[in-house]
C-alpha cells in the first residue's frame, strides 16, 4: 500500500489510462459551459432595463450602458461560480464512485450503500455546508502565508486536511452510513494521513491553468486510497486476534453472519 501523500499522483496516472473517467468530466464541463452561456444570455435581457433605470436616475447615458453591461457580467459570473460550487462536489463524488466500480468494489460498497439511500440528502447537505466552511477557512488562512515558509506550510496543512476530508465525506456518510461526528472523529485519529494526502492534493490544485484538471484527478486518487484502506481493513478484521476499536462502522456489503461474528469478537 502506498503512502497517502502519493495517491494524488497515482490518481493522475489512473485518470489518464481510463477514458471512461474523461467522459464523466467532459459531461460536467459541458454542463458548466451551457450554464455559463445560459446565464449570460438570460442576464443580457436585463441590460436595457438596468441602463434605462440608471439613466432615469440622472446617470450619463454612456456610463449607464457600461455599468449595465458590467453588472450583467458580474451577475452571470456569480451564477456560474455558485452553481459550480454546488455541482463540482457532486461530480467529484461521482468520479470517486467510478473508481470504486472500476476497482471491483461495486458490490461490497456501492450496492450495499443503496440500503442507506435515506442518508443521501444528509450527505449532500453536509457536503454543501462543508464546502462553505472550506472557503471560509481558505480566506481566513490567507494572512498566515505572510509568515515565510512556516506560515505557508501551516496554511497548506490546514486547507489540505479539509480538502482530503471533503473527498471522503461522501464515502463516510452515504456509503459507510457514518454520522458527521463519526467522520470527524475518524479524521482526528488519522490526521497525519489526511494531512499528507491533502497537502499534495491542495498544492496540485493551486497550480495555475492545470488546477481544474487536478480537481478531477484528486478525487480519483482519494478513491484509490479508500479502496486500498478498505481491502486492508477487511484483511485485518479477518485475522484471528485482531481487535477492532469501533471507531468506524463495519463495512457495508459484508455477509451478515460474518459481520455479526466480527462484531461479537471485537466487542
Amino acid at each position: 500500500m502506498l503512502r497517502p501523500a502519493l495517491y494524488p499522483l497515482q490518481g493522475i496516472m489512473f485518470f489518464l489510462v481510463h477514458p471512461s473517467l474523461w467522459c464523466r468530466c467532459f459531461c460536467g464541463l459541458l454542463i458548466m459551459l451551457l450554464i455559463a452561456i445560459g446565464s449570460l444570455v438570460g442576464y443580457s435581457f436585463l441590460i436595457s432595463p438596468t441602463a434605462h433605470a440608471l439613466i432615469d436616475a440622472n446617470c450619463p447615458t454612456g456610463l449607464a450602458w457600461v455599468v449595465a453591461v458590467i453588472l450583467m457580467l458580474i451577475e452571470g459570473s456569480l451564477t456560474v461560480i455558485i452553481l459550480g460550487l454546488l455541482l463540482m462536489p457532486l461530480l467529484q463524488d461521482t468520479l470517486f464512485d467510478d473508481v470504486l466500480r472500476i476497482r471491483g468494489l461495486d458490490e461490497p460498497l456501492l450496492k450495499a450503500s443503496e440500503v442507506y439511500r435515506y442518508t443521501a440528502i444528509r450527505g449532500i447537505a453536509a457536503g454543501l455546508t462543508f464546502a462553505m466552511v472550506q472557503i471560509l477557512v481558505l480566506l481566513l488562512s490567507i494572512p498566515i502565508n505572510a509568515v515565510v515558509i512556516v506560515g505557508s506550510i501551516l496554511a497548506l496543512a490546514i486547507n489540505g486536511t479539509l480538502l482530503a476530508w471533503s473527498y471522503v465525506l461522501h464515502y463516510h456518510i452515504e456509503v459507510r452510513n457514518m454520522s458527521f461526528r463519526q467522520s470527524r472523529h475518524w479524521i482526528k485519529l488519522n490526521w497525519r494521513d489526511f494531512a499528507g494526502f491533502g497537502m499534495v492534493a491542495f498544492a496540485l490544485e493551486m497550480i495555475p491553468l492545470f488546477n481544474v484538471f487536478f480537481m478531477f484527478t484528486n478525487p480519483v486518487g482519494a478513491g484509490l486510497w479508500v479502496e486500498a484502506e478498505y481491502r486492508k481493513e477487511i484483511t485485518q478484521r479477518g485475522q484471528p486476534g485482531n481487535k477492532y476499536d469501533g471507531n468506524m462502522p463495519l463495512p457495508p456489503g459484508l455477509d451478515p453472519s460474518y459481520a455479526s461474528s466480527v462484531t461479537a469478537t471485537y466487542q
